[in-house]
């Protein structure tokens, strides 16, 4: 996977990154959506990303910040941690609770 470049510095996209780029693109296409309506949805939604940004980030070449997360996990109708979670870590129950709950 690629990384983006700031200054010298390439920064690499980490495994929590390649699942968001593998989770968005398994999940746009099970929507039947092209990269271009993605497009559309997401600048609809405020956090316009062109066509071509998310097939960089579908690529592992561009990496999702905190407001493209939460946009792109918006207009693909799922939650965050559907993105950020690989297939296979899925099929766990995800609890978000105060204090002790779930440990």
């Amino acid at each position: 996977m690629g990384g983006q470049q700031y200054g010298r510095r390439a920064i690499e996209v980490g495994p929590v990154g390649s699942n968001v780029a593998a989770n968005v693109q398994r999940i746009r296409e099970a929507r039947r959506l092209s990269t271009r309506q993605l497009s559309t949805r997401l600048a609809e939604v405020g956090r316009p990303i062109p066509a071509s940004g998310i097939t960089r980030i579908e690529q592992g070449m561009r990496r999702v910040d905190v407001d493209d997360l939460a946009a792109l996990a918006k207009t693909l109708d799922v939650q965050v941690a559907q993105l950020l979670l690989s297939p296979s870590d899925l099929s766990i129950e995800i609890r978000i609770g105060s204090g002790g709950e779930g440990r």
